[in-house]
């Protein structure tokens, strides 16, 4: 298994050997990750919200890898501080 865990501390991948890494702007996981993370990384610093750096790598990797596919739904709500 293979996950992503974002929270008020950062945003961590796990990955199946247990495994975890910290990064420190955006993260991508799939099929379509090279393609996500060349959008979010060309975006970064022109977008200004979270999900809508997330929406983009997501429509990017849908775009470019033949095994990623639309729709997606972005689920958002405000985190405690």
């Amino acid at each position: 298994i293979t996950t992503l865990i974002a929270n008020p501390k950062g945003i961590f991948g796990v990955y199946s050997y247990r495994e975890v890494f910290a990064f420190d702007r955006f993260w991508a996981i799939g099929s379509g990750k090279a393609f996500a993370l060349g959008a979010m990384y060309a975006a970064y610093d022109a977008i200004g919200t979270a999900g809508e750096i997330a929406e983009l790598g997501v429509n990017a990797g849908a775009e470019f890898d033949k095994s990623s596919a639309l729709p997606c739904r972005l689920i958002s709500f405000p985190m405690k501080q």
